[in-house]
């Protein structure tokens, strides 16, 4: 992801490495995910927020005062498959992914889509990358690896229509770069 503003916010740590490798570059560096585990791995001086990543990027979201940089990778860890390679496994829908039923809570993008562009309206400028283009738009995406949760992505209506419209009129242009779709807003 290029950098166009001074602050960076990410959903989905993960392994923090990401968000990690931001620090020196942005003068704040954010990153939110439903696992505590994930967010204590990433120490100071990241800002590790744990929760539904839409409600804690609202109570960031307050205290920014200038257009950021946003990274959006928060989803379910459902792969279908061995568990060799280390993911969560439960199936569509199961109250066993961290507790969690809803469509909005396993895939949260849309409504993080939508905090963003209400943000926006108030500071303009912001640039978001969302990541697994291939998961929605296998075609569009330079990654060779298949996505896994294809179904999941399209259940949860993530196309890179549903991602434009959501966004609306605070979209300036989009591209796609490898394996992201990202949009500078107005």
């Amino acid at each position: 992801m290029k950098k166009v503003n001074s602050i960076f916010v990410e959903t989905g740590t993960h392994n923090c490495k990401n968000a990690r490798g931001k620090v020196g570059e942005y003068t704040e560096v954010h990153t939110i995910d439903i696992n505590k585990k994930r967010s204590e791995n990433c120490g100071t001086p990241v800002n590790a927020h744990t929760g539904q990543s839409p409600d804690v990027l609202k109570q960031i979201l307050v205290d920014v005062n200038k257009p950021a940089d946003f990274y959006l990778d928060a989803h379910a860890d459902i792969i279908p498959g061995n568990q060799a390679d280390g993911y969560d496994r439960a199936a569509p829908g199961s109250s066993v992914i961290q507790g969690k039923t809803s469509m909005d809570e396993l895939m949260p993008l849309l409504p993080e889509l939508h905090v963003i562009r209400e943000h926006n309206k108030q500071i303009p400028g912001n640039y978001v990358c969302i990541d697994d283009l291939r998961c929605w738009d296998a075609e569009a995406s330079s990654h060779k690896a298949k996505c896994p949760a294809t179904q999941l992505w399209h259940d949860a209506g993530i196309s890179t229509k549903s991602i434009i419209a959501t966004l609306g009129d605070q979209v300036n242009d989009y591209n796609i770069v490898g394996d992201r779709l990202c949009v500078r807003l107005v």
